[in-house]
């Protein structure tokens, strides 16, 4: 798996007309687990007016509908005129799922129009990938008691590299707050034979009634897991019941996982 990736370059016409930022995205949703630097080259010509702007990034815990607020780079300062400038970001995220990127570009001063073709490149070191992504349907009588089911989330992977994971968990027409939901890793050397499925979080999380979205944050492999004592590993989704809980659980849960290398 390389560490370094290099996007294709995209270019558009960014128009503004005040000092209040414009956002234009120019890369699409990627991971961010694992992403620790990115690089832009920005090819800034034919400026109107008092035209600026700066690369930029948007994260999303679990849904990118769902997106927080952009961020402009504190590395470097704001392009006002002609040039190729190149800017590094140092990225410490550990509770987000999905990144993108893009400029931010606004008026130095005043309320008339400001205007630059701008062709923006990004580069990023990342190990970190995909590790599976599932949809579980928990249905009236299908978990009640104490009883744990464990669903699989993407199959048997090398363990050789291992360093963290994450999992963006989406729960839909949750019926009530019945519900309970973990990550869960097992490892095996025959996945025909596999150890016991081990809690990764410190404890259940109890997602609210309707629809709800949660980031478990950067994890490391629990210690019964064993991972450098197994050539592969998988990742599940825990669900149960919640102890008092006045009915059986019915919801439907869309989770991702992805880890990371050292």
């Amino acid at each position: 798996m390389s560490c370094n990736k290099l996007l294709n370059a995209k270019g558009d016409t960014i128009v503004v007309y005040g000092t209040g930022t414009r956002y234009t995205w120019t890369t699409g949703w990627m991971l961010v687990h694992g992403m620790t630097e990115v690089d832009v080259l920005l090819n800034v010509r034919d400026i109107t007016g008092n035209w600026q702007g700066k690369p930029c990034y948007q994260t999303a815990t679990a849904l990118p509908e769902l997106p927080d607020s952009p961020t402009v780079f504190t590395a470097g300062s704001y392009v006002t005129s002609a040039s190729f400038t190149h800017f590094r970001e140092t990225l410490s995220i550990t509770d987000k799922y999905w990144i993108r990127f893009g400029v931010a570009a606004s008026n130095t001063s005043g309320v008339n129009l400001g205007s630059a073709e701008v062709t923006m490149q990004v580069s990023h070191a990342q190990c970190g990938s995909q590790a599976g992504m599932a949809r579980v349907g928990i249905h009236p009588g299908m978990i009640s008691g104490t009883d744990v089911n464990i669903f699989e989330v993407g199959g048997f992977m090398p363990t050789i590299g291992f360093d963290k994971m994450m999992a963006a968990i989406v729960v839909m027409n949750n019926l009530s707050t019945y519900l309970e939901d973990q990550l869960f890793v097992r490892t095996a050397n025959d996945p025909r034979a596999p150890n016991d499925w081990v809690a990764c979080e410190t404890g259940y999380d109890n997602p609210a009634s309707g629809n709800s979205q949660r980031n478990t944050g950067s994890l490391s492999a629990p210690a019964g897991a064993s991972v450098t004592s197994y050539l592969l590993m998988q990742f599940g989704l825990g669900a149960r019941m919640k102890s008092g809980a006045g009915g059986n659980p019915r919801a439907e849960i869309h989770i991702g996982v992805c880890r990371s290398n050292g």
